[in-house]
């Protein structure tokens, strides 16, 4: 890392890798969790050399148990990780309590900045006008590859949930929208449920001057595989779709109860759904609001930390992304209809950045 301090993120996300398999099933020192954090940490962020993490002497391996764990590292970072057994197998819950005055969950950065090692903007093109506050948004379904069944009922019923805030609702899977003219003033565009090279070089670059000059961006589902050759793209989604296992049921775990399109979700969600694996963990390039505990369903790939839910910052935009959604039944679900509706809302310009 040539000397430079790890970001708190970055620490917590080592910590969240591990504390999966390392309080999980027996008692365990603080000089064990000690060791086994520090080598996780060292092995994923060289030049690291200092982590102290306190967790209670007697953790009882059984379903229900909480406890807390505070860490120091290098640098000065320190903080607190709520800990909690969900069954008898040693799957965690893990929380991060929010000091007085922040939102709860790790920041990748400072609003505006790319962390050290994260993927960047892709283009030199200068920003352009801040969005107004015309509450208008553009709900974009063009695909050029797989097509989902369930975008009529998406649409429908993302319309209708917006339309109830006040917005007015564009669905359209015609590209030309995409102008600097037809952008301004705009809300927020939502690409839903896309698939594959949807937008040219010019209609590509009105979206990027929007977004950085102010504008939202919200990705759904497999927006993510999207757009493969656009560098940009990969900055406004935060990471790219890999590969699936089958439709299953399995558990979202909510990290960020401050956010909302998280706040009104139980911690722990069962639902079916596609759980998309990812060519990279986004986390420290982004702000993570829920994951997916790969314990509860078959064949997931990332590991412990496998964030399903994020937004992030860029420039004087922002960004919002669900994997979500892939059921059509899951469009009949209104607390599933309203985490998107929020978190379509929590792009717009006239609302707070809390990304």
């Amino acid at each position: 890392m040539n000397g430079r301090v790890p970001s708190r993120a970055l620490a917590i996300a080592a910590i969240v890798a591990v504390l999966g398999t390392a309080c999980a099933t027996r008692a365990l020192s603080a000089s064990d969790l000690n060791e086994k954090i520090a080598a996780k940490m060292r092995s994923q962020q060289p030049g690291l050399s200092e982590l102290a993490l306190a967790c209670p002497p007697d953790v009882r391996a059984e379903q229900g148990a909480s406890f807390t764990c505070t860490f120091t590292a290098e640098g000065g970072f320190s903080g607190s990780v709520q800990v909690t057994q969900t069954d008898d197998a040693g799957s965690l819950s893990i929380k991060y309590p929010a000091p007085p005055g922040t939102t709860a969950g790790p920041r990748a950065s400072s609003p505006g900045t790319v962390p050290e090692g994260c993927v960047p903007d892709g283009s030199t093109a200068p920003p352009g006008p801040p969005a107004d506050d015309q509450a208008k948004v553009i709900l974009f379904t063009r695909t050029a590859g797989f097509q989902h069944d369930s975008i009529p009922k998406a649409a429908d019923a993302l319309s209708k949930e917006l339309q109830n805030r006040g917005f007015t609702v564009i669905t359209t899977d015609d590209p030309q929208v995409f102008t600097a003219d037809a952008l301004e003033g705009l809300s927020a565009i939502v690409f839903l449920d896309t698939t594959g090279d949807v937008v040219n070089d010019e209609q590509q670059l009105a979206i990027e001057q929007y977004v950085r000059g102010g504008g939202g961006w919200a990705g759904i589902h497999s927006a993510a595989d999207t757009e493969y050759e656009w560098p940009f793209y990969e900055t406004l989604l935060g990471a790219r779709f890999d590969r699936h296992p089958e439709v299953q049921e399995g558990v979202v775990v909510v990290e960020d109860e401050q956010h909302p399109s998280t706040a009104a979700l139980p911690d722990r969600w069962t639902r079916s759904d596609e759980w998309y694996d990812f060519r990279s963990n986004p986390r420290r390039c982004v702000r993570v609001l829920a994951t997916v505990d790969e314990s509860t369903y078959r064949d997931g790939r990332m590991g412990a930390d496998h964030p399903i839910i994020w937004c992030r910052t860029i420039g004087k935009g922002r960004s919002w992304f669900t994997a979500l959604g892939h059921p059509t039944e899951a469009w009949d679900d209104p607390a599933f209809v309203n985490s998107v509706a929020e978190g379509i809302v929590s792009v717009t310009p006239t609302v707070p950045n809390l990304c």
